[in-house]
């Protein structure tokens, strides 16, 4: 893979900006709340025995996984990882959906709204700016940037 070079469409970067402020938001609430954190994995993975340091590790891991398709996408102009992050963001997107038809007959909304707001609102940004990726500016920005990746390759061939 080749560093894409030059400007990047303000789509591109508004996209980089919105993951990587939802990645640290979620490991700053880890680490400000870490006894909370560490029950509420204790209780979703029972079967790992479960301390403050590895709920560090375990929140830093999920930061790293929230960077590598920011730095593939910006860095590198990688369309596979555009479409990853097109798919992942559907899938919470569909678990963001289900949930919320799964209270609304219970009459439970003020509290799905309530606790989970933080939740919801990275979902909704996370959505936007994923379909930023797939704008008229971005579009052009990766095919561009395969145009050059080609000629680059073809000139290599050659030499």
């Amino acid at each position: 893979m080749k560093v894409a070079r030059g400007p990047r469409p303000w789509t591109i970067h508004v996209f980089a900006i919105i993951t990587l402020a939802i990645g640290l938001w979620s490991l700053i609430e880890v680490l400000l709340d870490l006894d909370f954190h560490t029950r509420i994995m204790e209780r979703r993975l029972p079967q790992i025995a479960w301390s403050e340091d590895f709920t560090i590790v375990f929140a830093s891991a999920r930061f790293t996984i929230v960077c590598i398709p920011v730095v593939a996408i910006w860095g590198f102009a990688n369309r596979i990882a555009r479409w990853l992050v097109f798919v992942m963001t559907g899938y919470g997107l569909f678990i963001f959906l289900r949930s919320f038809l799964d209270i609304l007959p219970t009459g439970g909304l003020e509290g799905w709204l309530y606790y989970n707001w933080p939740s919801h609102l990275s979902t909704i940004l996370l959505t936007l700016g994923t379909g930023l990726l797939f704008t008229q500016q971005s579009n052009l920005w990766f095919r561009s940037k395969r145009t050059e990746q080609q000629r680059e390759a073809d000139l290599v061939a050659f030499e």
